[in-house]
């Protein structure tokens, strides 16, 4: 069994959407998997706490699978590794990923208006845009807007060896994202609007415009600055960027195409989005057949659970507390 959060419908008022985000979150919160690994990690899941207190509970028992934290000081996810622990429970470990929704959720809930390839590391740009391309292709969809989301992140000399084939000479995310589009969309002109007036690299942007359309769906790029001049844009600033930029409108039916470990992530990420706009989001994932069998570990996928939870915290503090 695999338990996949759902946006909350926006045919219906704030006040409903946020009870049905509620009940949502309580599925995964509550689901046998995720207990299966509290346990694992000699976690005592509380008894009679309210909704509330036992997110700040799980927030703070994630804590322990802060490994960027822990091992990378805080830098990339592939600075990450197994401990012991991770190597013995393995197993157990990646069969609750599969039953949280973190491996295999790569079909849409909803036609939308706009399709947004989200920006990552290593092989991500292309793969995401690669399923980007599988969808509209198979699903023959037409008239709909080809978001990228990116940020000016510098590539790191670990990366060229996924990027080199297709974008020799990238040097920031924005680089390689383009590239990927333009690969796999056979786009050739373009207009860019830039604003790289500020000497930190993170309080610049982009948006591109392509010229040419695929399946008359017309693509465009974006790199977002950071609201924070100290780190490069996060999933929020990425997010927001695009809000104001393409001035989304009301119930606005937006799909997030990303990994799949990440897709719980970045769809509660986008959650205070979706019901302060009141507009509806999908997250999928790409699927083996273009991102083939997965080098993730079991750590990797602990890393992500530990930031879904803070996402849902957050909605926590927003709506329910």
């Amino acid at each position: 069994m695999r338990i996949y959060m759902q946006c909350p419908i926006c045919d219906t008022t704030k006040k409903e959407r946020i009870i049905q985000l509620r009940e949502t979150i309580t599925d995964w919160i509550y689901a046998e998997p995720l207990q299966q690994l509290i346990e694992l990690y000699n976690g005592k899941i509380p008894e009679n706490y309210s909704f509330s207190e036992y997110i700040d509970w799980l927030k703070q028992f994630a804590e322990r699978w802060d490994y960027r934290k822990k091992q990378a000081n805080g830098g990339e996810r592939w600075k990450i590794s197994n401990a012991e622990m991770e190597v013995i429970h393995g197993k157990k470990i990646m069969e609750a990923a599969k039953g949280l929704g973190m491996c295999d959720r790569t079909e849409i809930t909803m036609v939308p208006d706009y399709i947004l390839p989200l920006g990552g590391a290593r092989a991500a740009n292309h793969d995401r845009v690669q399923m980007t391309k599988k969808l509209i292709d198979s699903l023959l969809l037409a008239n709909k807007k080809i978001v990228a989301l990116t940020g000016f992140r510098e590539i790191n000399e670990i990366e060229r060896e996924y990027t080199d084939p297709y974008a020799p000479n990238a040097k920031t995310e924005f680089d390689v994202m383009n590239a990927s589009l333009e690969d796999e969309f056979a786009l050739n002109t373009f207009y860019q609007d830039e604003d790289l007036t500020n000497t930190n690299i993170f309080l610049q942007s982009a948006i591109r415009k392509y010229d040419d359309t695929y399946n008359q769906c017309k693509v465009y790029s974006i790199a977002a600055p950071s609201s924070d001049l100290t780190r490069r844009a996060n999933s929020m600033d990425t997010f927001e960027f695009f809000m104001k930029k393409f001035r989304v409108h009301e119930k606005a039916k937006i799909l997030l195409i990303t990994s799949c470990i990440y897709v719980p992530f970045q769809l509660m990420k986008f959650m205070e989005l979706a019901i302060k706009k009141n507009i509806q989001v999908d997250c999928i994932g790409v699927d083996l057949s273009i991102g083939g069998k997965s080098s993730l570990q079991a750590v990797n996928y602990l890393q992500e659970i530990k930031g879904t939870i803070d996402a849902i915290w957050k909605l926590k503090e927003l709506y329910f507390a």
